[in-house]
């Protein structure tokens, strides 16, 4: 799988950026922040998906869809497949996954997403991807990258059938066990604190013994059974050694067995097997293939010279038959170099004649639209448009000032209108206020053309709307005036009334008095002194409060007040409706007719001048209903519409509502005069208004003759209005551009027709009058034959320099033919054989002995392993001579033997523990017992811990060559190619690469054996290492299937000048299995990598502003 195209729509520092990497190794070459690690960045994004929380290669604001762009990837069968990947769904609505968007296109049409992605890229995943096929120099300098579980499995697997934990944990355990037992000089280890508890327990025990005789006699017999038992245990230790050397001899049997079969196998071969080289059979194949090419190519070029040769026999006939059309060849080859100028000056001059064309109806009518009477001259005369823009602009500010002044005048006469009542105020004129004070026409040129007029038929309306209201002002006033008369009347006639009733009451008197004087005097001076109680009791209501409040008695004062006042009132009420009662008993109505003919005088004068009084009022009360707006009785109604009522008729009112009615009478009065007022308030403001409007038109006067003049002097219609007039001057300006580009046109038209002319004319004087009436064929049809021509010689030059070419080849190929035979026969002499079958025959017995050697070397090491480097020359002589039914007979004796001997030394133990068992008892008390107990509990307990190290010991010195032998002869085959690399990388100075059985790390080996860990290395060294790891790693997965291409940022940045043409030729040899991507900023990269590959292949990246 590689890489063919980038598409990077939208990612980083670039936006549109395609990028061509079809080549097997490509080089991205530019300065920093050129977008080297951008480009990176979008094929791992593109390919597994945009990281959550953004990435530092992606900076650049959101479009539609986000950033992203497309991958086009090429299989081993020339398959294409698009990948396209964008941050958000195409639309920009709603939200996308995480990684974003993607879609897969196959060669067949067909699409797919993230699922068909992981098929297509083989399942790896994006931290393999990044760590192993796509990594810069952070990921390059760390070895934890290549530790994850999928890629650990290749480095650290050596083929031992248990995981490395555990070999580690196992070889730990025995190290831990060790200082556990014993440590030298050492104080806390199990075997340390047993021996200082010996020693102790054995100088407590020899302070403790007695002298006695039986004592000593004892301790003789003890020694001796001790001594006997020691040689008993010697005797028994032999023979365990005997039986263990002997059981370590049966098991390393059937490897000694198989050893010598080697031998001999190995005896059986040539003995010049040794100076055989290992690639002569390779060697040989790629002779023979080159003798059979070389052949081949000898052949090919034989015929290819046989056909070259008659092949010039025919061109060269046929040039000499067409040899007169090459003359003047440079007159017409620089005529046909013009043909297509001149083909393009023809197609351009139709275009250009056509949009002439265009231009001219265009600005036609652009002037239409400006006035009919326009033409281009008015356009030449017309001054700076510009000027006339801004004169313009000032006209319609100066308009829109006077606008909005008018608009002001006509809201304060609206409101002027609302106060004052708009149905009472409305222009008698036929229209609305709103019309009459309406300062703006339809038409544009109408401004204030009317405004006169109608400010005299608003005089008119004004002045007689003004005489109305002080007509009806007069007679409200004239209202008012009567209605004090008639409060007067009303006063004169209630007077007059009561002094015709006190009159009547005093001559009823008079007439008692008379009557009672004639009949007794008690009871005339009843009659006499009838008033004086009531002024006696008024005197008293004033008095005695006086005097209490004098006295400081003001409640009584107020209490007696109350009271008197009361019985004051009550008792004048009484005397009154006794008067009336006398009086309406004793008199008849005057309005019913003339009265008693007795009646006095001056009664009768009263009745009179009562009755008068009552006409007058009711006169008077008649004019007042005609002011009245609703008259509050019919009665009233229909008098006042009689002309002159009866001088005996009654009042058109009852006497108790006659004042009511005046006071309703005298509030509407009252009401209308202060609307009255108010109107003419109004009115007068109104006036006020039209003064200052017809200050405001008069004022608009000089604009607008100013306005008329400035449209006149530009030949403007005479109705535009200065909004018009800015569009038109717009209008004008576009077309002085267009009557431009018109002129321009024109011009260029006939510079085209020129040209044309000429090479026709030039045409015509080279190949005939035709060919000045169409230059193009005739000029093409002597190209044909020039070029017929000219191919001809051509071919005939080819052909001789072919011809010498293939000589040249045959000879050289002839040399080469002979060389290779020599090789030949000299890889036949260095490899002693007589022939190709012979070579081959050699070959199987070389490394059939190769891979003797290897069993032998490892049947070598178990025997070493079981026996040790001193017991292999005692193994040789024992096994050759005896068979393996022998040893098994000797085993089974030396147990015998050895069952034998522990029965012996049982029975001297016990000897010994019973003759110990007396000693105790003849000491004295149990302390001794009890030392001599401690004491041999101690030797006991260190005998076993003794056992125990050696055991261990045994187990970790026997773990340690294992482990030192299969990591040397079994490491993973990716470690053994990784090593191949580094060895050719580093020229030989490191020989292989190990990882450590059990262990995440790898160690680097000199050509001395000297092992070394990737901290001790220089970090270019170190980087060489790891870069040798991920090469081999690679290898692998492709043998898998999984054959990604390598992206590789800043690769050689620290490797020296021979380190880098040694990575250079590595990089050569891993670019032949898959595509590499390099990018690198640095010049010396770059010239050391043009030094061995293409320099096609270099791509450039400049820096992003």
């Amino acid at each position: 799988m590689r890489i063919e195209r980038l598409d990077i729509r939208r990612y980083g520092v670039l936006n549109d950026v395609e990028l061509l990497t079809d080549a097997p190794v490509t080089l991205f070459y530019g300065p920093n922040e050129a977008g080297k690690s951008t480009v990176l960045g979008f094929i791992r994004d593109v390919l597994f998906g945009f990281p959550r929380g953004g990435s530092a290669e992606r900076m650049t604001a959101p479009g539609e869809g986000g950033q992203g762009g497309a991958i086009t990837l090429v299989d081993e069968q020339g398959r294409r497949y698009r990948v396209e990947r964008w941050e958000r769904p195409s639309g920009g609505r709603g939200r996308g996954p995480a990684a974003g968007s993607v879609r897969v296109t196959f060669p067949d049409g067909t699409t797919g997403g993230e699922r068909e992605l992981a098929a297509l890229l083989g399942g790896i995943t994006p931290e393999l991807f990044r760590s192993l096929f796509a990594f810069g120099l952070t990921e390059l300098q760390e070895l934890g990258t290549l530790q994850s579980g999928e890629v650990g499995s290749f480095l650290y697997s050596a083929g031992l059938g248990a995981s490395g934990s555990v070999i580690r944990g196992a070889d730990k355990k025995l190290a831990q066990e060790l200082e556990q037992l014993y440590r030298p000089r050492g104080r806390t280890p199990l075997m340390n604190r047993a021996l200082q508890e010996l020693a102790a327990a054995e100088a407590e025990l020899a302070q403790s013994r007695g002298r006695a005789e039986r004592y000593n006699a004892l301790e003789a017999e003890v020694n001796r059974l001790a001594a006997e038992q020691e040689t008993l245990e010697l005797e028994l230790d032999k023979l365990q050694r005997e039986a263990d050397w002997l059981a370590r001899c049966i098991r390393a049997q059937p490897h000694w067995l198989r050893r010598e079969e080697l031998r001999r196998e190995l005896a059986e071969l040539p003995e010049t097997l040794d100076a055989f080289p290992a690639d002569a059979l390779p060697r040989m194949e790629a002779a023979l293939a080159e003798r059979d090419r070389l052949t081949i190519e000898l052949d090919r070029v034989a015929l290819a010279l046989s056909d070259l040769k008659e092949s010039l026999r025919t061109a060269e006939a046929e040039a000499e038959a067409e040899g007169a059309v090459l003359a003047r060849r440079a007159a017409l080859e620089a005529l046909l170099d013009r043909l297509p100028a001149y083909e393009e000056a023809k197609r351009t001059q139709a275009e250009s004649e056509a949009e002439e064309e265009q231009l001219g109806l265009e600005l036609e009518r652009m002037l239409r639209r400006i006035h009919r009477a326009w033409t281009p001259d008015h356009l030449d005369r017309l001054p700076s448009t510009v000027m006339l823009r801004e004169e313009a602009s000032a006209f319609r500010e100066e308009w829109r000032v006077w606008r909005q002044n008018e608009s002001l005048l006509e809201a304060e006469a609206e409101r002027l209108r609302n106060e004052s009542g708009a149905e009472e105020l409305e222009p008698t004129g036929g229209g609305s206020g709103a019309e009459v004070w309406d300062g703006e026409g339809d038409g544009r040129g109408s401004m204030l053309e009317d405004g006169p007029g109608r400010s005299r038929s608003i005089d008119g309306a004004q002045a007689k709307e003004r005489l109305t209201l002080e007509d009806d002002h007069a007679s409200v006033e004239e209202g008012l005036d009567r209605i004090r008369t008639a409060r007067r009347l009303f006063h004169e006639w209630r007077e007059a009334l009561r002094e015709v009733r006190f009159e009547a009451e005093r001559e009823q008197d008079r007439e008692k008095l008379s009557r009672l004087e004639a009949q007794a005097g008690p009871e005339k001076a009843r009659s006499g002194s009838s008033g004086v109680p009531l002024y006696v009791l008024y005197g008293a209501t004033l008095l005695l409060p006086a005097a209490l409040a004098a006295l400081q008695q003001t409640a009584a004062a107020i209490a007696a007040l109350a009271v008197l006042l009361a019985a004051s009132a009550a008792w004048t009420l009484a005397r009154r409706r006794a008067a009336q009662s006398r009086s309406d008993r004793g008199l008849r109505p005057y309005a019913g007719g003339a009265g008693p003919a007795a009646a006095a005088p001056a009664l009768v004068a009263l009745r009179e001048q009562a009755a008068a009084r009552e006409a007058a009022l009711a006169a008077e009360l008649r004019r007042l209903a005609r002011y009245a707006a609703q008259p509050p009785a019919a009665g009233l109604a229909a008098a006042a519409a009689e002309p002159a009522a009866p001088a005996g008729r009654a009042l058109p009112l009852p006497a108790e509502d006659i004042e009511p009615w005046l006071d309703a009478l005298e509030r509407q009065l009252r009401a209308r005069q202060a609307r009255h007022a108010g109107r003419l308030a109004a009115a007068e403001r109104l006036a006020a208004l039209r003064a200052r409007r017809e200050r405001h038109a008069q004022a608009g006067e000089p604009l607008r003759r100013r306005w008329r003049a400035w449209l006149q002097a530009q030949a403007l219609p005479a109705d535009a209005s200065a909004e018009a007039a800015l569009e038109l001057l717009q209008l004008a300006e576009a077309a002085q551009q267009q009557l431009q580009r018109l002129r321009r046109q024109a011009a260029r038209c006939e510079a085209l027709r020129g040209t044309a002319a000429g090479f026709a004319a030039e045409a015509a004087a080279l190949l005939g009058e035709a060919a000045g009436r169409e230059p193009g064929p005739a000029l093409k049809a002597w190209q044909a034959a020039r070029d017929r021509q000219l191919a001809r010689q051509e071919q005939l030059a080819r052909d001789g320099r072919q011809h010498a070419e293939l000589s040249r080849q045959s000879a050289l190929l002839s040399q080469q033919f002979e060389r290779t035979a020599a090789k030949r026969q000299e890889l036949l002499d260095t490899a002693g054989a007589d022939g190709e079958e012979a070579l081959r025959r050699l070959h199987r017995q070389y490394f059939r002995r190769q891979e003797l050697l290897g069993e032998l070397r490892q049947d070598e090491l178990a025997i070493r392993t079981l026996v040790g480097e001193a017991g292999m020359k005692p193994l040789d002589e024992r096994l050759a001579s005896v068979t393996g039914g022998e040893l098994e007979e000797e085993r089974a004796r030396l147990s015998e033997q050895r069952d034998a001997l522990r029965e012996r030394l049982e029975a001297c133990r016990e000897a010994k523990s019973r003759k110990r068992f007396e000693i105790e008892r003849l000491t004295e008390g149990g302390d001794h017992a009890d030392k001599l107990q401690q004491a041999e509990e101690r030797r006991t307990e260190l005998r076993r811990l003794m056992k125990r190290w050696a055991v261990v010991s045994m187990c970790g010195t026997l773990f340690a060559q294992t482990k030192r032998l299969y990591e040397h002869e079994k490491q993973p085959s990716v470690m053994q190619r990784a090593s191949r690399y580094f060895e050719k990388m580093t020229s030989g100075r490191f020989m292989r690469m190990i990882a450590p059985l059990g262990e995440q790390r790898v160690l680097a080996e000199r050509a001395n054996g000297e092992l070394l860990d990737a901290s001790a290395l220089s970090r270019g060294t170190a980087e060489q290492m790891y870069l040798c790891i991920r090469f081999a790693l690679a290898d692998e997965y492709a043998a898998s299937g999984v054959r990604l291409p390598l992206v590789i940022d800043d690769l050689f940045v620290n490797f020296d000048d021979e380190r880098l043409g040694y990575g250079m030729e590595l990089l050569h040899m891993v670019a032949e299995g898959r595509q590499l991507l390099l990018f690198t900023c640095h010049k010396h990269v770059l010239d050391a990598y043009v030094s061995r590959f293409s320099a096609a292949s270099v791509q450039y990246l400049s820096r992003k502003t």
